[in-house]
């Protein structure tokens, strides 16, 4: 996918067409350096008609930079998410 003024990125799908990783150049603000920085999202989770990456895993030249792994996923407006919240 290509925009103008940003970094290209290259993205491929699975077998059943789901975004399953993402490539593109970013620059590390300690160094200044453009560096390679792969996404991987893997699984699925889903609610409320909503299905979100499980997994989300990001290596920036191959080194391990963000690793989030979801444990539930709840749609709501932000006041039936804090009640939903207070009940547990």
């Amino acid at each position: 996918m290509e925009r103008e003024g940003r970094p290209t990125v290259e993205m491929t799908f699975d077998g059943s067409g789901r975004l399953d990783r993402m490539r593109t150049q970013v620059v590390d603000p300690a160094s200044g350096h453009q560096v390679t920085e792969e996404i991987t999202l893997e699984g699925a989770i889903s609610a409320g008609g909503v299905q979100w990456p499980l997994r989300l895993f990001i290596t920036q030249d191959g080194a391990p930079f963000f690793d989030l792994e979801l444990s539930a996923l709840a749609i709501g407006t932000s006041e039936e998410l804090t009640r939903e919240a207070r009940r547990k």
